[in-house]
């Protein structure tokens, strides 16, 4: 092999990082699939784990009126409506304008990279929000009624959560602590970023 040969073999090029010579790799990197890859692990990571661990718990006072709001069984925004505006109303969007302003041997592949794309922003906003719920661990307006706190507490006494909670449901009483940052205007501003570039 030539001096010539060598280095041009050793050539690192910015846009692959030298990963031109793996077999299929045209094909790997025009479908994404380290893109698919890293969304499937980010989302099964947070799915299986910051979902399921218990946040910080501060302490509180059982006449914090901040603290002091009913439990809402219905919610104003319901989950399925959400999903309709956070999910299903950008990819509609997303693909009607695929459909539309791009070259018919292209529409294809430009929705699935716009999809990829606004999958990875969600999934990455669940997760560093979940992420950050966890490790502030301030409580919602309702937590008190998610508490049901024994009536030997006194007020203006800080308690931890395990001295004076009676409430059976365990998850209810830790999601009481997952209020900061809000997911929800989050969500929606990842999704008002994603639409404005496609746009």
């Amino acid at each position: 092999m030539t001096y010539s040969a060598k280095v041009k073999h050793l050539y690192v090029n910015r846009e692959n990082f030298g990963m031109a010579y793996i077999p299929h790799y045209n094909t790997i990197s025009k479908w994404r699939f380290a893109d698919v890859a890293f969304l499937i692990f980010i989302g099964l990571l947070d799915l299986f784990w910051f979902q399921k661990i218990e946040p910080y718990q501060r302490q509180f006072t059982v006449n914090d009126i901040t603290l002091s709001h009913p439990f809402a069984t219905t919610q104003r925004v319901p989950a399925k409506t959400l999903g309709i505006v956070l999910i299903l109303g950008p990819i509609f969007i997303m693909f009607a304008l695929s459909m539309i302003l791009t070259p018919n041997k292209r529409k294809a592949y430009v929705f699935y990279v716009s999809f990829i794309g606004f999958a990875i922003a969600l999934a990455t906003d669940l997760f560093i929000t979940d992420v950050l719920k966890n490790w502030v661990g301030r409580q919602r307006p309702d937590f008190l009624a998610r508490c049901v706190p024994d009536s030997s507490a006194k007020d203006d006494v800080l308690y931890f959560a395990s001295d004076i909670c009676t409430t059976d449901d365990h998850s209810t009483l830790m999601d009481g602590f997952r209020t900061t940052p809000s997911g929800h205007s989050i969500e929606h501003k990842i999704t008002d970023i994603i639409l404005s570039t496609s746009f």
